[in-house]
């Protein structure tokens, strides 16, 4: 079964054996300890083998598969096998992957949401000598989030629309928010771009402003988080108008001091009149 499979794909005797050797490794499985390998989207991702070649051995000794672990067939990603040409590599993975001849580290380069998946190493030497498994997972940084208020400059008192937009980021995220440090739940719509996989995420809320507010949006996604803060003041009071009671006390108090002022200066006069006896009349 094996080798009518090799027969189709490929005349090569070694390529023969590597899938005689994959489809045993499907029947007994992998009994490895996944690593974990996060990479940003576009960047490089170097996933580990967890095998050296023996100082003084050459890698000619060696053939080394990176492959995904699909059935029935599994993706070929880069392999090293001596005189042999790289035209086995899946469409998907040519001229973005290569192997370190020393540490056998896989480089993905130029990183896509598709590249997101399990990779085994295996290595070979007549039997097998290494397999190991690594699972990639791919994050793009999601844009800071931007606060909206509808009623546009609203000071409230008024019922509020809040709305809070990120994007840019994968993988899939999460939105929390709070009001005056009090949980609020965002109700939100996630879109996803068909071509580069990048998230676009955008919570609304109501919210009845009576005081002044700080509002508080964070976007979550694997183990990373943007957040913004956006704040709300209600409008300043208008100044109270007197009272026609207060105006009218006002004015009795003033035409009572200014009757209080007239009557001293009377008495002043007076006073003063008679110490020159300008008030006694004349004989």
């Amino acid at each position: 079964m094996c080798i009518q499979k090799a027969e189709l794909m490929f005349s090569r005797p070694i390529l023969k054996g590597f899938l005689c050797f994959i489809f045993f490794v499907f029947q007994s499985g992998s009994s490895d300890k996944v690593q974990k390998v996060i990479a940003k989207l576009g960047d490089e991702a170097k996933l580990p083998c967890n095998y050296r070649i023996p100082p003084g051995e050459s890698i000619t000794n060696y053939n080394i598969y990176w492959q995904t672990p699909e059935k029935p067939t599994p993706l070929v990603v880069n392999f090293y096998v001596k005189d042999e040409e790289d035209d086995h590599i899946d469409v998907r993975y040519k001229n973005r992957t290569k192997i370190n001849e020393q540490n056998l580290t896989l480089s993905i380069f130029s990183v896509k949401v598709s590249d997101e998946r399990t990779y085994e190493c295996i290595i070979i030497k007549d039997v097998l000598v290494s397999k190991s498994r690594v699972d990639l997972s791919v994050v793009a940084d999601f844009s800071k989030p931007i606060i909206n208020e509808k009623p546009l400059n609203a000071c409230g008192p008024v019922w509020l629309t809040l709305t809070c937009t990120s994007d840019g980021g994968y993988p899939r995220p999460m939105m929390l928010g709070s009001i005056n440090n009090n949980t609020e739940t965002w109700h939100t719509i996630t879109t996803q771009d068909n071509k580069t996989g990048r998230f676009q995420i955008t919570g609304n809320l109501q919210h009845n402003m009576t005081e002044n507010i700080l509002v508080h949006c964070s976007v979550e996604y694997q183990d990373l988080k943007v957040s913004t803060n956006f704040s709300l003041s209600m409008c300043p009071s208008p100044p109270m108008p007197p009272s026609y009671g207060i105006i009218i006390a006002s004015a009795v108090l003033f035409i009572f001091l200014l009757a209080g002022v007239l009557l001293r200066i009377l008495c002043y006069c007076h006073k003063l009149l008679s110490s020159i006896g300008l008030d006694r009349p004349v004989s």
